[in-house]
């Protein structure tokens, strides 16, 4: 009988899932056979956004209306917003085995990104693996027969009807992703926000993951509450035409404005109240001086991972354990990470009288896609990879070594952060070029060879640690209208080459506004001393 491998997501995890698997001789030859789950009707993940339906515009194509579709569903199924960029240049986004197409932006909209998506699933085949419309509802573990049991609801759009069916698999990968489900801080005051006892239906805050313009909060007074990225392109989209803006952030000490156009944008502390009467309470040098009324919060605050597909019995929700109990005897779903993980894919519990599945083997199931502040496709291709040489030779797996994995996790980021809270909030972000050692770590483990073109290229440490500076130039050339004419034909040449003449580009942008950063530090270093 052929391995069974079941993928639950058609984002770029469970994409990319499917194609390190086709590219196996076990694939190709019918030792192995895979089948992926979608909820929606067509790959993607968070970046596929379903566009406006209008008569007047049947014909519209994703290059000619880039704008997603408002808000449906609760949550709706994307977080998409419309003036949404990679903050990532595609350089580095790229999965290894397939680049960007030739003189697309460096930091490339949501719809140039679902683009490449496609084209990555069309070029390696692997749509005809993908159930679409299929929601995984239930998954379970056969101790007797060894298997994971799943069961998916399958929906038929053209007769409204859906069926549900029963699905046996060896091998489960989760790819289901990690921005669907919203993230509400614990504020005194935000339930009443969220939910107003006199007009329920016009709720005073709302997650992020509702925005997609700052139309409806034309003249209005706004506070974006979150200092990550979604928080600081929504303030900036909602400065172009609401009165005031206010935006807090954790690392806000001392309040400051600013003139943005007609709007006065207020930079303050964290929040730490939402009052009745429509003011917020801050955590600043100021704290004694709360905003003014406000219209509206928008709460920029992340997301929960979240499986719901999975019984309580193989991942349970409940706090990071004490350090007395580094290797739990369950696996933990903290919200904010997924616990004890081996080198942040497979579950590794302590044993006890009931026999997990991963006790039985090692790799019968994976999460492909936790780690956050890293270049994510080619994390998922790299874990994947990982993943199959497991498959093929279980006895890769070190059951002392990865204990050791764990618990050296576990003590660095204790000595780092103290708390659970903030350990298990910290527990997959990586830091500087920890993305990097992880990558090559576990590709050594995996045996690939060094010169295996999945590894990354010496240039992308540095890019990557620069990609912010990379990304204000990118922003700068936009608005001077040259950014077009800076991209067109680089990356034209086939394979490594491509790479080299992206990595060109951005090494010489930055190279360029350092040199012109340095002469107007000199300017006004000279102008002080001459003070």
């Amino acid at each position: 009988m052929p391995l069974k491998v079941g993928v639950i997501g058609g984002g770029a995890a469970g994409l990319a899932a499917l194609k390190i698997l086709k590219d196996t001789d076990e694939i190709t030859n019918g030792d192995w056979v895979v089948t992926a789950f979608e909820q929606r009707d067509d790959i993607g993940g968070i970046w596929y956004v379903k566009l406006r339906t209008n008569k007047k515009f049947l014909t519209t194509t994703l290059r000619a209306c880039r704008y997603p579709s408002p808000p449906v569903g609760d949550p709706p199924a994307t977080p998409l917003y419309d003036a949404l960029t990679t903050n990532i240049p595609h350089i580095l986004m790229a999965f290894p085995s397939f680049l960007f197409k030739p003189s697309t932006p460096l930091y490339p909209s949501s719809h140039v990104v679902l683009e490449y998506l496609r084209d990555y699933a069309k070029y390696f085949g692997v749509r005809e693996y993908i159930q679409l419309c299929s929601t995984v509802e239930e998954c379970k573990w056969d101790g007797e027969e060894r298997v994971w049991i799943l069961h998916v609801r399958s929906f038929e759009q053209s007769t409204s009807t859906s069926k549900l069916t029963v699905h046996k698999f060896d091998k489960l990968i989760i790819a289901n992703g990690h921005f669907s489900t919203p993230r509400y801080p614990s504020l005194p005051g935000l339930l009443n926000w969220r939910h107003p006892p006199i007009i329920p239906s016009r709720p005073r805050a709302t997650h992020s993951i509702y925005f997609r313009n700052p139309t409806p909060y034309k003249d209005k007074r706004v506070i974006v509450i979150g200092g990550g990225p979604s928080g600081m392109d929504i303030t900036t989209e909602l400065c172009k035409v609401a009165s005031v803006v206010y935006h807090s952030s954790s690392t806000t000490t001392v309040p400051f404005s600013a003139t943005i156009g007609s709007c006065t944008l207020i930079n303050r502390g964290r929040v730490t109240a939402l009052h009745e009467d429509g003011t917020v309470s801050f955590d600043d040098s100021e704290k004694d001086k709360p905003s003014m009324e406000l219209d509206h919060a928008i709460l920029a605050t992340g997301y929960e991972m979240s499986f719901p597909f999975l019984e309580p019995l193989i991942l349970k929700k409940a706090l990071l354990p004490d350090q007395s109990d580094i290797i739990p005897s369950e696996l933990i779903n903290t919200t904010s990470s997924v616990y004890p993980l081996t080198r942040h894919i497979l579950p590794f519990t302590k044993p006890t009288h009931e026999i997990s599945p991963w006790h039985v083997d090692p790799s019968s199931i994976a999460f492909i896609g936790l780690p956050i502040k890293v270049t994510p496709f080619p994390l998922f291709e790299t874990q994947v990879t990982y993943l199959v040489s497991l498959y093929r030779n279980p006895d890769l797996f070190s059951p002392s070594l990865e204990q050791a994995w764990i618990e050296h996790r576990y003590i660095s980021l204790k000595e780092r952060f103290h708390l659970p809270a903030f350990m298990a909030k910290n527990m997959h972000i990586f830091v500087i070029d920890e993305q990097y050692a992880y990558t090559t770590e576990i590709l050594r483990l995996a045996g690939v060879p060094q010169d295996s073109h999945i590894y990354p290229e010496i240039w992308t440490k540095d890019i990557y640690a620069q990609k912010n500076v990379l990304r204000r130039i990118w922003k700068l050339l936009e608005r001077e209208g040259k950014a077009e004419e800076v991209v067109r034909g680089v990356g034209s040449s086939p394979g490594k080459a491509g790479r080299e003449e992206w990595a060109e580009l951005a090494k010489v942008l930055i190279r360029e506004y350092e040199s012109k950063m340095a002469v107007i530090r000199t300017v006004v270093r000279s102008s002080y001393i001459n003070k």
